[in-house]
């Protein structure tokens, strides 16, 4: 008997604090600026097409999840343009595409 509560407090314990959760380091305001402005790059040299988060997490080498949240940071920036419909005009459900936007073009062309 003994021997089962055992397991039991092993088993629970595992459930409540699982071993594959590891705490990621910090990124610095300064690394997070950067990787904004390759993303805002990558969409200029490849604009007018609109991409979808997993092609520009591939690109600049990050998971996507970290990607999507820096894109609705640029997107309250006004700076990257949410696409919510596909080419038949249907929206997404669960995706989305981003490009880059109007305002931000013209800036990069000015630039240039």
């Amino acid at each position: 008997m003994k021997i089962l509560v055992k397991v039991f407090r092993l088993t629970e314990n595992l459930y409540k604090d699982p071993p594959h959760r590891i705490n990621m380091p910090q990124i610095s305001e300064d690394k997070i600026k950067r990787i904004k402005e390759t993303i805002l790059s990558y969409l200029y040299h490849n604009s007018p097409g609109a991409f979808y988060t997993y092609n520009i997490a591939q690109e600049i080498v990050r998971d996507e999840e970290f990607t999507k949240r820096l894109l609705q940071e640029l997107t309250k920036e006004e700076l990257v343009a949410k696409v919510g419909k596909n080419s038949r005009g249907i929206n997404y459900l669960r995706r989305a595409r981003w490009r880059l936007s109007n305002k931000a073009f013209k800036a990069y062309s000015g630039l240039q």
